[in-house]
């Protein structure tokens, strides 16, 4: 878990919700016996949808999305360039203060892998950590709201409205 530390954010009163945001969401029964406790991770294509970010955790205690350093190494020039200096700090579990290398606005594209038209487009704003962490990208709340998906460890996967690119 991860929060931006003396910030708060309210949904804004004169916010306009899209068509697609008042589809119902679904999961399909478990087909499987055995029940999951794993986190759900999931792969994600970034930066107009020309790379490919796998190990990218869902984590809906977080109210920040997070991408970790070894993940930001590995990306183009023109891509790190855009990193931008922040005047928030993050704090986690520990409670400690931890301050992030910048923030990085990038377009972020989930798609479903059995129905490719249903597609979900958004720009997010990540902080990036000096932190290592078995994944590349953590997504919380803010980027779930905005992606307009919901989480289901008992299922392991992610399901959201029906939308087309």
């Amino acid at each position: 878990m991860v929060q931006i530390n003396n910030v708060a954010q309210k949904r804004k009163a004169d916010e306009v919700l899209e068509k697609w945001q008042f589809a119902p969401i679904t999961f399909p029964p478990v087909q499987h016996c055995g029940l999951s406790e794993e986190p759900v991770i999931i792969s994600c294509k970034i930066a107009d949808s020309t790379i490919l970010i796998r190990k990218v955790h869902i984590d809906t205690g977080s109210s920040v999305d997070v991408m970790y350093e070894q993940c930001f190494s590995k990306l183009p020039d023109n891509i790190k360039s855009k990193l931008l200096p922040t005047a928030v700090s993050l704090s986690g579990f520990s409670g400690k203060a931890t301050w992030p290398l910048g923030q990085l606005e990038l377009d972020v594209e989930l798609t479903d892998e059995v129905d490719v038209k249903r597609v979900r487009k958004m720009i997010l704003n990540l902080y990036v950590m000096r932190s290592t962490s078995r994944f590349n990208i953590l997504l919380g709340r803010t980027a779930l709201c905005k992606l307009g998906v919901i989480s289901s460890t008992f299922h392991e996967w992610l399901s959201s409205q029906h939308a087309k690119a």
